[in-house]
């Protein structure tokens, strides 16, 4: 395995897809900007090309003397000027069908060219997985485990039995869908 020092060929190979956990209570753009964020702070902080330097031309033509080269170094190139090299602008990244703030998952995300795919990969139907908790009994106003609750109500004429079929019904409904 080869380790990369050098930020511009660590830039060459920073394109594609990759998958990243979701945790629950972060909205997927606010995920995406801490990526973005951190790889501008590691590229940033890795080995730079040098500036570029200038070409100074010293003479005049009415002196009729040849002119002089000199390379004085380009101040403008310099990153104290111009600011870091990379920054969060120049990285596109997009996410391929997010997720909601309450729920955690896998996300897939594309960065610079493989932003390229994303449109194709969004019209994809690809199968999910959904696990849901609950709390029998309880009402919140936002129907959210983090909401106020409202109502309340007794749930012992709830049988294992009849939640059994009516969870297993909703998955062979949803299964006969999701190979149509």
């Amino acid at each position: 395995m080869k380790t990369i020092s050098y930020a511009p060929e660590a830039w060459k190979y920073l394109n594609g897809l990759f998958c990243v956990y979701k945790p629950p209570q972060k909205h997927t753009p606010h995920v995406r900007n801490s990526i973005i964020h951190n790889l501008c702070r590691d590229l940033n902080e890795m080995e730079k090309r040098p500036p570029s330097n200038r070409v100074l031309l010293n003479g005049s033509v009415c002196s009729g003397k040849p002119f002089s080269v000199e390379l004085v170094p380009n101040y403008a190139d310099h990153e104290l000027v111009s600011g870091p090299h990379y920054q969060i602008q120049d990285i596109r990244m997009r996410w391929i069908n997010g997720i909601g703030c309450n729920s955690s998952g896998i996300l897939l995300m594309a960065v610079n060219k493989g932003c390229a795919s994303v449109n194709t990969l969004e019209t994809s139907n690809f199968l999910r997985k959904y696990e849901i908790k609950s709390k029998f009994g309880c009402a919140s106003d936002t129907f959210m485990a983090d909401g106020k609750i409202k109502e309340r109500s007794t749930y012992s004429h709830i049988k294992q039995g009849a939640l059994d079929s009516l969870l297993s019904s909703i998955q062979s409904c949803n299964q006969a869908l999701s190979f149509k």
